[in-house]
């Protein structure tokens, strides 16, 4: 009774109870928009997913991100989100590794450290092929190593057609186009979807009518 309780003051009301057993470690962090181990600009972003602890639950995560692995020189603290960006120099490498921290408060072991990254600036050509590096970006080539370009590979007469090779992607589509003066340029065919790393293009038709120059265009 409410008499009893004011001078015995034992009785529980309710007991809540928290799981203090560490949670599990997520996957390592994955940085977004990498292509060869490299973003295009200043921001790198990295994701992750929770990894499942049904009893404790997760209330947040511990991230650090640093330019070395398992370092934190660029972000150190709590987040309740699974994505964080930071901003960089060019040229820097960037590591991340997240920790889960359940409901009670336990925090939980690291994840291992992310795949390195480095930002690289958009108009430069890192690796001096002569494409710069947001354009190799676009066209999946690796922007680090100068046999890894767009470009065409070789070319060929064939009664009256001229076939070109092209270094080409799988997956990405290309607009084979000609042109007489290297300004204005005509579409030959349709857009074509590589299936390999190189491609044969051709213009039926293509070797009369004088000189002409051919190239092969990334598009959507």
């Amino acid at each position: 009774s409410d008499g009893i309780w004011t001078s015995d003051p034992f009785e529980g009301k309710y007991l809540k109870l928290y799981d203090v057993t560490p949670p599990p470690s997520p996957n390592a962090p994955t940085p977004a928009l990498v292509l060869f181990g490299t973003v295009i600009g200043h921001q790198v972003t990295f994701n992750w997913s929770a990894a499942s602890d049904p009893e404790g639950g997760v209330s947040e995560y511990y991230l650090q991100i640093g330019t070395t692995a398992n370092g934190f020189d660029l972000f150190n603290g709590k987040t309740t989100g699974t994505s964080q960006s930071v901003t960089v120099p060019y040229g820097t490498t960037v590591y991340a590794r997240v920790q889960q921290i359940n409901i009670a408060g336990i925090y939980g072991p690291y994840s291992s450290a992310s795949a390195a990254v480095v930002a690289l600036d958009p108009v430069a050509d890192a690796d001096g092929d002569g494409q710069n590096n947001a354009a190799e970006h676009s066209a999946g080539t690796n922007p680090l190593s100068s046999s890894s370009a767009l470009r065409a590979t070789g070319i060929a007469i064939s009664g009256a057609n001229v076939n070109v090779t092209v270094a080409t992607v799988a997956g990405k589509n290309y607009q084979f186009e000609t042109s007489t003066n290297l300004t204005s340029w005509t579409p030959v065919g349709d857009k074509v979807s590589a299936t390999a790393a190189t491609t044969v293009f051709t213009h039926t038709g293509g070797a009369g009518g004088g000189n002409k120059f051919y190239r092969a265009r990334v598009v959507p």
